[in-house]
């Protein structure tokens, strides 16, 4: 049990999240834009049968205007709907293990690939 290794990769384009956004917007338009980039992630996650996972990392490729580390609030709320929708217990530390943020222009404009690399329950 837990040993069988589990890889899913989804890609979204549109609009993101920054944490720039999530720090200098009035709290009620950052939690629309959040709703609306949770909506989106749950509905890829929908489309895609993902096992639980016992233990997971996350890799984003991307191509928008934002810095690497900008990227994380949209990353948080993708871990969020993760666990509401029962793919994963909670983020803690022992079960989300970290992410890498990669650039890649490559990519069209706008676009964010995620890969999720764990452990299935």
């Amino acid at each position: 049990m837990g040993s069988q290794e589990a890889i899913h990769t989804f890609t979204y384009k549109g609009k993101w999240l920054s944490i720039n956004q999530a720090y200098t917007l009035h709290w009620s338009k950052a939690k629309k834009l959040k709703d609306g980039l949770k909506l989106s992630f749950k509905t890829m996650l929908n489309n895609q049968k993902i096992d639980p996972l016992e233990t997971f990392t996350l890799y984003l490729r991307y191509n928008s205007r934002l810095d690497a580390d900008n990227t994380v609030t949209g990353l948080k709320c993708f871990v969020d709907t993760l666990t509401r929708s029962g793919v994963i217990d909670n983020d803690t530390k022992g079960i989300y293990q970290g992410f890498t943020v990669m650039p890649d222009t490559t990519l069209p404009n706008n676009t964010y690939v995620i890969t999720i690399k764990g452990k299935k329950k």
